[in-house]
C-alpha cells in the first residue's frame, strides 16, 4: 500500500482496458478511473491486443512487418475477436514501439478478412513492460490522458446468449 501523503506524487498511472474477462475488465478499469479522478492525474490507456502487438508482430514474415496484420482470439462459444494494428515507429530511446490501432478488438465473424493473423497470446509480464513504456513516452512527450476518456472494451456482453 502506498502511504496517502504520497498520493500527490503520482502523475500518471496506466491501465490495459481489455478486451479481458468483464468482471475483471469492469473492476479494473472503474478503479484505475478513480484514482486519476480523486489525486487528478493522467490516466493511460491501450487494449490488451494493443500492448501485444510488439511482441507478436515479431512472428510475422519479414516482408509482412511493415504491413497491417491482425491479432486474434477465438471465445468459445461467441466466435473471434479481432483488432488490427500497424508498426509505426520503433522508440530507440525508451524501446516503445509505436503502433496504430487500426480497428480495436471487437467481435467479427468474417475470419477470412483476418489476413494475416496473429493468435493473441498473454505474457502478462512483458505486456506490462509495453504499457510501462507506452506511459513513459506519454510522459515524456508531456501527453495528458483524461481519466473520463478511458473505457472498458467489452467485445461480447456478459449476459449475451448468442
Amino acid at each position: 500500500m502506498l502511504p496517502r501523503k504520497f498520493w500527490k506524487q503520482i502523475i500518471r498511472i496506466s491501465v490495459a482496458k481489455g478486451p479481458g474477462s468483464f468482471t475483471s475488465t469492469r473492476l479494473t478499469i472503474s478503479m484505475a478511473r478513480t484514482i486519476a479522478q480523486q489525486i487528478d492525474c493522467s490516466l493511460d490507456s491501450m487494449s490488451s491486443f494493443h500492448l501485444m502487438a510488439p511482441r507478436l508482430y515479431k512472428d510475422l514474415n519479414k516482408n509482412q512487418i511493415l504491413n497491417s496484420f491482425w491479432i486474434k482470439d477465438l471465445l468459445p462459444r461467441r466466435g473471434i475477436v479481432a483488432g488490427k494494428y500497424q508498426l509505426v515507429k520503433i522508440h530507440k530511446g525508451s524501446n516503445f514501439h509505436e503502433f496504430n490501432e487500426i480497428i480495436s478488438p471487437q467481435l467479427t465473424s468474417n475470419e477470412k478478412i483476418l489476413n494475416p493473423s496473429i493468435e493473441a497470446s498473454n505474457n502478462i509480464g512483458k505486456d506490462i513492460i509495453s504499457l510501462i513504456n507506452f506511459s513513459q513516452y506519454c510522459h515524456d512527450s508531456n501527453l495528458s490522458s483524461d481519466w473520463r476518456k478511458t473505457l472498458p472494451i467489452y467485445p461480447t456482453s456478459p449476459i449475451d446468449n448468442k
